[in-house]
């Protein structure tokens, strides 16, 4: 089902003081995402379809780093984390291919996903994401074509005068929902551009 992201938002991200609160404010922008999700049964089973993000920016821009801290502020400690690293094409950095979270309990899971990390490494299938098996959110870099598809995107980039900044689209469902406009706006209005 195709999304209309109707509502955008911008926010300077130029210093780390910046960029860190707009993470741990993000954990509410996260529940509004978790809210757009819901599953269904299919042919005897439960096909789970989760509250999806997008992300755009430049390599080395922060995207993984921007919900590696969400996540951190968001979920238990005893959250049980998988991920696949691999060295990028000119072996400078590693790259995160995929990384998960799982909550014990809740039944609830949470995954980024580089989608061109991934189509690069298609031919190794222990590079592969496991099936989803709960709930939760699914968050894809370098999201392309699948953008349509997205319930937010999260668009990181340079200014030509070098400040970092971010943008986000949402659909009216999530910029409506009170964690997006009552938790997370109000925590990052001093960095709304």
């Amino acid at each position: 089902m195709s999304k209309i992201l109707s509502q955008s938002f911008r926010f300077d991200i130029s210093t780390d003081e910046q960029f860190h609160a707009l993470a741990n404010a993000f954990t509410h922008a996260l529940k509004a995402v978790e809210a757009q999700g819901y599953a269904a049964e299919y042919n005897g089973q439960t096909l789970h379809h989760p509250g999806q993000i997008g992300i755009k920016g430049t390599s080395g821009i922060g995207k993984s780093e921007f919900f590696n801290t969400v996540m951190g502020a968001f979920l238990p400690p005893d959250a049980q984390v998988s991920e696949k690293l691999q060295p990028s094409a000119d072996q400078t950095r590693m790259v995160q291919v995929w990384k998960q979270w799982r909550v014990p309990g809740e039944q609830k899971e949470y995954r980024v996903e580089d989608l061109h990390a991934e189509a690069a490494l298609i031919h190794m299938p222990e590079m592969h994401l496991p099936e989803r098996d709960w709930a939760g959110v699914s968050i894809y870099e370098h999201v392309d074509e699948r953008s349509n598809f997205c319930d937010m995107m999260l668009e990181l980039h340079y200014e030509q005068d070098g400040r970092r900044t971010a943008k986000i689209r949402t659909t009216d469902a999530v910029a409506q929902d009170a964690e997006f406009s009552a938790g997370f706006l109000p925590l990052v209005r001093d960095i709304t551009l």
